[in-house]
């Protein structure tokens, strides 16, 4: 078991880059969740919870596009880090399903009511939401904390549900949570030639920092700088219009008839 792989420092943008060439060398067949059960042995399902950041997401999404291999990224709609629904959300949606990945539902049962027909209302309803954002039906789903019991039977509302017994069944599960391999590193498992579900979460890869705690406060950097450019954008458009408010005013008059004041 290396150290190296366990250590702070394996989780980068080129530790990241080895686990995919190391996969790629070794014969593996790479892809995301809506195809895994059509790829044949040894095959790697790539998947990306998205908990904090879209910002990030996007760049591992460039980075697997340059090594030519697609994933899932599980977008949350209710989210107290990132919007999936504004105009920098969206982009950022948009811009990862236009490199080749697909966009699945990661939904949150700690935000569900306990009401069993209202669940499943709310859960038809997010999949309806993010699909609109990319103008595609979302066809696959996986719970946020999965040791929280689903509520309903959410496989009957999608294609592709991440801890179906089919997956778990023939893939080796695996997630980079906190950091942290449970037993195996995914290097382990691709020398140990078996199908692997590998989990992942993009700020522990693409944030700045030594530890956790560090990419964390990278991640909030991020955020904050991403706020200060939409308040800027914000304020120049207020500036734009008072300083034209006169011909905005004649041209609605001239479309909409006078207002009465």
């Amino acid at each position: 078991m290396s150290a190296s792989e366990r250590s702070n420092a394996f989780f980068s943008e080129t530790g990241y880059r080895k686990i995919i060439r190391t996969a790629l060398e070794a014969g593996y067949q790479l892809g995301p969740f809506c195809q895994a059960l059509s790829m044949s042995s040894p095959a790697l399902i790539l998947r990306h919870d998205i908990d904090l950041s879209l910002e990030l997401a996007v760049r591992l999404a460039e980075v697997e596009a340059d090594m030519g291999v697609a994933s899932t990224y599980f977008i949350m709609v209710t989210n107290d880090y990132y919007s999936p629904f504004n105009r920098v959300g969206r982009a950022q949606v948009n811009k990862i399903r236009s490199l080749g990945h697909e966009i699945g539902l990661h939904w949150d049962s700690s935000n569900y009511p306990q009401d069993t027909e209202r669940v499943k209302q709310q859960f038809a309803n997010e999949l309806a939401l993010l699909g609109d954002v990319i103008g595609e039906k979302i066809t696959s789903a996986a719970q946020h904390i999965p040791t929280d019991s689903p509520i309903f039977d959410v496989e009957s509302y999608v294609e592709v549900e991440a801890y179906a017994q089919v997956y778990r069944d023939r893939f080796r599960y695996i997630s980079d949570s906190s950091m942290k391999w449970r037993q195996d590193t995914p290097l382990e498992l691709i020398k140990s030639g078996v199908d692997i579900h590998f989990c992942s979460h993009p700020v522990w890869w693409m944030a700045t920092g030594a530890d956790q705690g560090e990419k964390l406060r990278a991640s909030c950097a991020i955020r904050v700088e991403e706020m200060n450019k939409t308040n800027e954008e914000f304020i120049s458009y207020i500036e734009e219009f008072l300083a034209n408010r006169e011909a905005f005013d004649k041209a609605f008059i001239a479309k909409k008839g006078a207002m009465n004041e």
